[in-house]
């Protein structure tokens, strides 16, 4: 019996969970003026998350000369940031950094009506479990020895040197110090790196270009929540910001194909039910007459 391709077609409709439920979208790594606390992250999630429920965890990293233990360093080299609270819709953008909640240091535009899930003063406070406070910043600016941001399943307290994070990149202009002579910067399978290498090896050499001071790096793609993957891989475009740029330079450069409304879901089982049912529903049996003859037109029958 043929079975219809309408169940596969549906099937492929049915959401699934993506590989990152999380993604970085875009980065402030050199504000006007002292950098701290004033540089932050864009993050855009890709599933509805509840993060009372599943926390998350953000790790800067400030490389001069990398430790072997990559993320989970702390000290001067990287720094944390746990996210334990708030509830974020797909596809919404939110942001995580220092206290000062300005689009581009001090003195510039208030940002604080963006959706900030977790902020520290950097200048002056240690993160969440990982890394001590610095004046000049705690995310890099890149340049011959490249910076990273991550993002972990779990909050910092969770993280060892083998956790992976499900979502990374890194960005300046050479690797540099921030490979290691043992052990390094564990990566994940994403549009850009793999998980098979740490940072700088084979596989893992991409980078994006130096942020430029006061230029908000949005990160441009496509990614599929459903086939957990991304469609369109992530782009660097430099927005330049001034002291009274508006909130919506910051708008997020990654497009997260939405899953399924209800709606859809609903039509869709509905043509599952009607092509089953044609499927496996026998046609009707003609019945031949009593004496054995065709039957027709009463009117036209031979005597």
């Amino acid at each position: 019996m043929k079975i219809p391709s309408v169940l596969f077609v549906v099937g492929a409709m049915l959401p699934i969970s993506a590989h990152s439920q999380v993604v970085i979208s875009g980065f402030l790594a050199d504000p006007a003026g002292t950098d701290s606390p004033y540089e932050f992250v864009q993050f855009t999630a890709t599933q509805p998350i509840n993060f009372a429920e599943t926390a998350f965890s953000v790790v800067l990293a400030n490389n001069g000369t990398a430790s072997p233990s990559g993320w989970r360093a702390g000290g001067n080299l990287t720094y944390g940031f746990d996210l334990t609270s708030g509830e974020i819709a797909i596809g919404e953008t939110f942001y995580v950094g220092g206290s000062g909640r300005r689009i581009n240091g001090s003195g510039s535009a208030d940002a604080s009506g963006l959706r900030w899930l977790r902020t520290i003063d950097t200048g002056s406070s240690a993160g969440d479990g990982l890394g001590t406070s610095q004046t000049n910043g705690v995310l890099g600016n890149g340049s011959a020895n490249a910076d990273g941001i991550a993002v972990f399943a779990g909050s910092i307290a969770t993280l060892t040197t083998s956790s992976r994070p499900v979502d990374a990149i890194f960005f300046g202009s050479g690797i540099g110090t921030a490979k290691p002579a043992t052990g390094g910067f564990l990566m994940p399978d994403n549009d850009r790196y793999q998980s098979s290498a740490v940072m700088g090896e084979a596989g893992n050499m991409f980078l994006f270009d130096n942020p430029a001071a006061s230029s908000f790096v949005s990160l441009v793609g496509t990614f599929d929540a459903n086939a957990q993957s991304w469609t369109s891989p992530r782009t660097a475009s430099s927005v330049f910001l001034t002291s009274s740029s508006p909130l919506s330079s910051l708008t997020a450069g990654v497009t997260v194909i939405p899953e399924p409304s209800p709606l859809a879901l609903l039509l869709a089982f509905a043509t599952i039910g009607a092509a089953v049912r044609a499927a496996f529903t026998p046609a009707p049996r003609r019945r031949k007459p009593a004496d054995g003859s065709a039957r027709g037109n009463p009117e036209q029958s031979t005597h």
